[in-house]
């Protein structure tokens, strides 16, 4: 009888040992914090990672877990400055723990260019292009690239699209990095096969999508745009973009009031969205609404047209607003 007591009593001092080793664990505590995250309790989330990296300091998953849970905060906050600073720290923390990590360096390279650190981001940029990994190199030179596509520097764009070539001319990247160029350039014939390429590997991606369809609406191809505008739409209702380029190739083939309805939608979604208010000035102007369509492009240009999408309105506004 002692002895059967004896191992009972064993079996559950090891069976709480193990419970207590494993709630030390990488693992479990990755896995409560998304637990708590899909529960809606962030703050418990964060606090788990905050405890699993006093219990494993030396880690890089806990610190890039909880980087990502904050980014994930960062889009609807009125914090994003303390937040970026927590991101960043996070991701130097995760890097730090594991050099050879190229995930964790590629998100730091981008955390410091969404801040605009170039100081820091484009060191980290040459050592992923340094890489033997292709894969690893790709990533280094779209990121590189995203610095300049802000800048509006497309000659250095090019010749990062170019590099991308070298590496792999079939890969997804070097083909997102030739559609970005061509599109920026209006040279709507050479972005659509890699377009397609894009939307064929991405078939819900609303990026891509909206890309593809704005290039066959330069195209002409008006019908097939609009089947794509309406497919993007379905996939999110409530984005402000494809309402209003719906819109616009709705303007493109007659239908003024269907257009007028999307781009309202738009604006409404979106008032800030400056490209919506050109497109419905284009319908005012053709309905000889000059007053209203002058008003749009003023507004188009307060809300940073020109700056966003070139000089367009500012030759509608010298043309029909003097």
């Amino acid at each position: 009888m002692k002895t059967t007591l004896k191992i009972i009593t064993l079996t559950l001092v090891l069976g709480l040992a193990q419970g207590i080793s494993k709630a030390q664990t990488v693992d479990f505590f990755i896995m409560m914090s998304i637990d708590q995250s899909l529960k809606g309790d962030v703050e418990k989330a964060l606090a788990l990672l905050d405890e699993g990296m006093e219990k494993h300091p030396e880690n890089a998953e806990i610190p890039l877990k909880k980087a990502e849970m904050l980014m994930a905060l960062r889009a609807g906050s009125d914090k994003r400055d303390t937040l970026n600073d927590e991101i960043g720290a996070m991701l130097e923390k995760a890097h730090q723990n594991d050099l050879q990590d190229q995930n964790i360096l590629n998100k730091l390279t981008w955390q410091y260019l969404h801040l605009r650190d170039t100081a820091r981001a484009f060191p980290l940029c040459r050592k992923m292009i340094a890489s033997d990994d292709p894969e690893v190199k790709l990533k280094g030179l779209l990121a590189k690239s995203d610095w300049y596509y802000d800048e509006k520097d497309f000659d250095t764009f090019q010749k990062i699209a170019r590099e991308a070539d070298q590496v792999d001319p079939d890969h997804l990247i070097t083909a997102r990095l030739w559609c970005t160029y061509y599109l920026f350039k209006d040279m709507f014939p050479e972005a659509l096969p890699y377009s397609e390429k894009l939307v064929a590997a991405y078939s819900e991606d609303l990026g891509y999508l909206n890309n593809y369809a704005f290039i066959l609406g330069e195209l002409k191809q008006y019908e097939k745009a609009l089947e794509i505008f309406n497919r993007i739409i379905r996939l999110d209702p409530k984005s402000a973009f494809p309402w209003s380029n719906r819109g616009h190739i709705k303007f493109r083939l007659g239908d003024n009031y269907g257009a007028l309805k999307d781009i309202n939608q738009s604006i409404h979604l979106d008032p800030e969205n400056s490209y919506a208010y050109r497109n419905r000035a284009l319908v005012y102007l053709d309905w000889k609404k000059m007053d209203d369509a002058c008003k749009d492009l003023q507004t188009a240009r307060e809300k940073g047209f020109l700056r966003m999408y070139g000089p367009e309105v500012e030759g509608l506004i010298e043309k029909n607003c003097r």
